[in-house]
């Protein structure tokens, strides 16, 4: 059915053509000798020109392809097509007159002319599709009341493209204006519709204007503003959606012109540190790396990241089987020339990780792998203990013992003053890490980072059921703070910190500012279309065992803050050496404690005496 509606279209074009190509060789003669009724040797030559002329310019742009663009997408490439095949036409058209007898006394001004009006026939025909269906109907609303009124924030180049994108749907939607902070562009109009006003305006456009959608064309609107923007739109009773974030556009995850509903990644958003992928590159090309936990959400986008800078093979370490599972298929079909390695292990089987090491030889190694639900640990220390610690001890042994080249653990900020068993537990991984790094000669690094949105183990999820169950949502303490980043971008900053030149085990990624849980609750109620404490009720529960009111990135005591040559990441400098002796001696009681099957609240007292005499 394509096929015939093509060819029905092409057949109407060249009739088109032929209409425009007779009309355009009229008008010249016409405007050669300024009237419209042609003397009759003049009359005589128009129509023995004109069969000719049909025949060579239907050539001429079949040869050039007029026949196979699709023309509602028009520009100006099209037009220099157009251009070529006319004049090629005509060079064609002036050698056959001059070798006719009774052609060649043909005024030569004739020819010129026709081109001229050719040109301008042929490409107003080619661009009428665009215009129809970018511009819709003239009287807009008026003859499409369900179009809905739509008002576009940022006046830039995606502004743009949105309302082209718009103006091409005018059955759904009927743009009414712009808003833009820019002054130069108050009151100009784009594609014939005006910018209003600034962004601060939006609550009275809103109103003045009966506007039913607002789209935020703006690729990196801070946090701030979006969570303005939302509450706004939400007060008013108006949908909201956006194009992606900058981050996702760069990383060509997503195309700059689309939609979608305003999301939480949305409202923490914030400004966008350029990353020299050029350098992950020198370090992940060619190269044999692994990845511990990659059939988690940190784990599995890592392998996305790590793929895109062409690795010699990958090696996906995961016990969970059914995860492993998935992101090695998601992985094979995106990226079919890359060779993949997937083994079920657990990092604590120490002879199991050596034969991995053996087997495959990693030259890098991204370690992900790790047990993160606070509550979940506080309940179950002895597992903590042997995933968080031993696990990353037996990891990090081996990758100096087999000569990697880097070896990057995923920590927390929950490390810093912890408060329960997993922060303790991934500290003293980071103890172990900087007790092995021998200031700055062996290639070991830990980034701590807050929490990520869409993770296993984020608070949004829960939110999310919650809300699905028509609540309430649960939230701890009303002033409790986490800092947050989306998981690409937090993976991005992970493998731009492998790449970062300096002598620290421990490295921070900015995370911009602490956001309240309460706050976050709020406004995922308040996406899903639903009013906070009316719709959806918001408890308070009290602080779970291990739960601190905020987090931290540093000690303030013992560690010093520096920059590195990056703003996105900071080095962690400690104040004191690490002892690799008091170290080994602080696990071996551990591993004393663990072989002896030590009840929890043991443990837990353990772990907490441990890290205070290290820290000491």
């Amino acid at each position: 059915m394509k096929t015939i509606i093509k060819d029905w279209r092409r057949l109407l074009l060249m009739f088109g053509d032929m209409i425009v190509i007779a009309l355009s060789l009229y008008l010249a003669f016409v405007t050669r000798f300024w009237r419209f009724n042609l003397p009759i040797r003049y009359l005589f030559i128009y129509y023995k020109i004109l069969p000719m002329a049909l025949v060579i310019y239907l050539f001429s742009f079949l040869r050039f392809g007029l026949y196979h663009g699709t023309w509602r997408f028009a520009g100006l490439h099209d037009l220099s097509s157009i251009s070529k095949s006319i004049l090629a036409g005509t060079v064609s058209l002036v050698v056959a007159s001059f070798l006719i007898v009774g052609l060649r006394d043909t005024p030569r001004s004739v020819f010129i002319l026709f081109t001229v009006y050719l040109v301008v026939g042929v490409g107003i025909l080619r661009i009428a599709a665009r215009f129809y269906r970018e511009l819709g109907h003239p009287f807009g609303l008026w003859l499409n009341p369900d179009a809905s009124r739509t008002l576009i924030l940022g006046a830039g180049d995606a502004g743009e493209a949105v309302l082209r994108n718009l103006q091409q749907q005018p059955n759904k939607s009927t743009p009414i204006g712009f808003l833009d902070d820019d002054f130069q562009k108050q009151g100009t109009l784009i594609h014939g519709v005006k910018v209003l006003g600034v962004i601060d305006k939006l609550p009275e456009i809103l109103r003045i204007f009966r506007v039913k959608e607002v789209f935020v064309a703006i690729p990196n609107f801070l946090g701030e503003k979006m969570r303005w923007v939302a509450e706004v739109c939400q007060k008013a009773g108006v949908k909201s959606r956006t194009i992606p974030r900058m981050a996702d556009i760069l990383a060509g995850r997503v195309q700059l012109d689309r939609l979608r509903l305003i999301g939480m990644e949305d409202l923490l958003n914030r400004r966008i540190t350029k990353i020299e992928n050029e350098r992950i590159r020198e370090i992940l090309s060619g190269k044999r790396v692994l990845v511990t936990g990659a059939g988690g959400s940190i784990g599995s986008e890592l392998c996305r990241q790590i793929l895109g800078y062409q690795p010699a093979y990958l090696i996906l370490l995961e016990q969970n089987e059914t995860g492993l599972f998935y992101i090695t298929n998601e992985l094979a079909q995106k990226f079919p020339g890359i060779k993949l390695r997937p083994v079920v292990g657990d990092i604590c089987h120490q002879s199991k990780m050596a034969r991995i090491f053996a087997d495959y030889q990693p030259e890098i190694i991204f370690h992900a792998a790790a047990y993160k639900h606070v509550p979940m640990m506080e309940e179950n220390p002895d597992e903590a203990i042997r995933n968080n610690v031993f696990g990353t001890k037996i990891l990090v042994d081996l990758a100096l013992e087999n000569g990697i080249s880097h070896f990057i653990m995923l920590s927390t900020d929950k490390a810093v003053n912890p408060a329960g068993v997993m922060g303790t537990t991934k500290r003293l991984a980071e103890m172990y890490l900087q007790s092995r790094q021998a200031g700055g000669a062996n290639p070991l690094k830990a980034v701590r980072f807050g929490n990520v949105l869409g993770s296993a183990g984020s608070v949004v999820p829960v939110f999310k059921q919650q809300i699905d169950d028509g609540g309430p949502v649960t939230v701890t303490h009303p002033e409790i703070k986490r800092f947050f980043m989306t998981i690409p971008e937090a993976v991005e900053l992970i493998l731009f910190a492998a790449a970062v030149s300096q002598n620290s085990a421990i490295f921070v990624l900015e995370m911009g500012d602490l956001i309240k849980i309460k706050d976050l609750a709020w406004n995922l109620i308040s996406l899903a279309g639903l009013t906070p404490e009316k719709d959806i009720k918001i408890i308070y529960t009290g602080l779970r065992p291990g739960e601190k009111l905020y987090e931290e990135f540093y000690y303030e005591k013992n560690e010093i803050l520096t920059e590195t040559d990056s703003p996105a990441v900071k080095a962690v400098q400690s104040k004191r050496l690490i002892s690799a002796e008091a170290v080994d001696r602080a696990l071996a009681g551990l591993q004393a404690l663990l072989d002896i099957s030590t009840p929890p609240d043991k443990l837990r007292e353990a772990l907490k005496e441990v890290l205070r005499k290290l820290e000491e």
